[in-house]
C-alpha cells in the first residue's frame, strides 16, 4: 500500500510562460450541477517550445513522488491524467484550477482568483461585470501539486493562484445564460505595487 502524503510538503510553485487564455472563470466557480461547489480555473495555450520547461517540472514532481511513494513489494498506479494535451493545431494547453469552498462555521467562502492588469493594477472582482475573455494573453502563477487517489493512482495536476493579463480580451454575454459575467467597457481595479516582482 502507497504511503499517504501532504500535498503541501511537496508542491512546487511555478510560474507560466505567457499564453492565450480559455475558459477562464476566475470570480466564479465553474460548477458543472447546482450540488457542485466548483472550481475556479483557466486554459493556457502555448507554443510548444514555450511550454517544456513546465512539463518538465511537473514530470520531475511526478518522478520524485514515485520514488517517495513506490512500494517495493506492488507497482505503483499512476494516473492516466496529465494537466496539459497537444491542441489540434500543434500547441499545449495547460488546464489550471483552484477548489471552492462554501463558507461554514469556521471559514468564509474561498474568493475570486486574484487577477493583476498589465499596469500591475488589481482587478476588484466583486465590483467588476466583465470576465477574462478567451483570446487574453496571460501568465499563470501557482503550483505543481501532486495527489493520490486510490481509483485513480498518483498524479500531479496544476493548482491556481494568480493570474496577471497582459492584453484583456473583455468577456461579453453575447445572449442566453452569460452565468453571471455580464459584459461592458467599464474596469474597476485597485493599485498593488506587491504584485509586480512576482511576473
Amino acid at each position: 500500500m502507497p504511503k499517504t502524503f501532504n500535498a503541501n510538503d511537496y508542491q512546487v510553485k511555478i510560474e507560466s510562460p505567457k499564453g492565450e487564455a480559455l475558459w477562464a472563470c476566475l470570480k466564479e466557480p465553474k460548477k458543472w450541477n447546482p450540488t457542485d461547489t466548483g472550481n475556479y480555473q483557466i486554459s493556457l495555450v502555448t507554443e510548444k517550445e514555450a511550454a517544456q520547461d513546465l512539463i518538465s517540472q511537473c514530470i520531475a514532481v511526478r518522478e520524485k513522488m514515485v520514488d517517495i511513494m513506490q512500494d517495493d513489494q506492488k507497482a505503483l498506479k499512476m494516473s492516466p491524467h496529465d494537466p496539459w494535451k497537444d491542441t489540434e493545431d500543434g500547441k499545449i494547453e495547460f488546464r489550471f484550477k483552484k477548489p471552492h469552498f462554501e463558507a461554514n462555521d469556521k471559514f468564509p467562502a474561498s474568493k475570486p482568483v486574484p487577477t493583476y492588469l498589465s499596469d500591475g493594477s488589481k482587478v476588484i472582482w466583486e465590483d467588476t461585470d466583465w470576465a477574462i475573455g478567451n483570446g487574453s494573453t496571460v501568465k499563470i502563477g501557482g503550483f505543481i501539486r501532486p495527489y493520490y487517489v486510490g481509483t485513480i493512482g498518483l498524479g500531479i495536476t496544476l493548482r491556481l493562484s494568480a493570474v496577471k493579463v497582459y492584453d484583456l480580451q473583455k468577456y461579453e454575454s453575447g445572449g442566453g445564460d452569460d452565468f453571471g459575467f455580464g459584459g461592458d467597457d467599464n474596469s474597476s481595479t485597485e493599485s498593488v505595487e506587491e504584485f509586480a516582482s512576482d511576473f
